[in-house]
């Protein structure tokens, strides 16, 4: 059985060089690439109503990795209604507003800001592989230096691996 994750946009404001639908459509691109790779095992559509990922720009903990630019958090949220209590996940991306992100990849290779569709790509891949896991292997879309947005052939079966073998599921 496949899993479905819902998706929202929950930010308020965004940073002034990125409009709305231009995000959206980015999300759109990232929830695509992981629904390649996890076909048949999980995936991402917008919300209609009950979004369990929202996407965000606002503060992220700088604690244990100070040039941290984006993270992903999980709760889970017990809601009751008609009496009857349900338990389930939820995840917000966080991208940190304090940064100058761009949305067509150029300003990044010119120096001049981060590219937000790999960090979204990143950011999905915690959703679904174990919490705070990033790959060795530098040219990976699950590397912590955001370099990448397309999943590989042998990334994907790895990721499909460990969604297999996670009891989380």
């Amino acid at each position: 059985m496949t899993a479905v994750f819902e998706y929202a946009t929950i930010s308020a404001t965004l940073p002034p060089q990125i409009n709305r639908a231009a995000f959206s459509k980015l999300i759109t691109r990232a929830a695509r690439e992981w629904n390649q790779a996890m076909t048949g095992l999980a995936y991402f559509q917008p919300a209609a109503k009950n979004a369990r990922v929202f996407f965000r720009f606002g503060t992220v903990d700088r604690s244990t990795s100070p040039t941290r630019v984006a993270q992903c958090d999980e709760e889970t949220v017990t809601t009751v209604v008609n009496g009857r209590a349900t338990t389930r996940r939820r995840w917000t991306i966080t991208l940190a507003a304090d940064q100058r992100w761009d949305v067509n990849g150029w300003q990044r290779f010119w120096g001049r800001g981060l590219d937000v569709l790999p960090t979204l790509v990143h950011e999905l891949g915690h959703v679904l592989l174990p919490p705070h896991w990033h790959s060795a292997r530098s040219g990976d879309v699950m590397h912590a230096d955001l370099l990448n947005h397309l999943i590989s052939a042998d990334e994907r079966s790895l990721y499909r691996g460990m969604w297999m073998a996670s009891p989380k599921h």
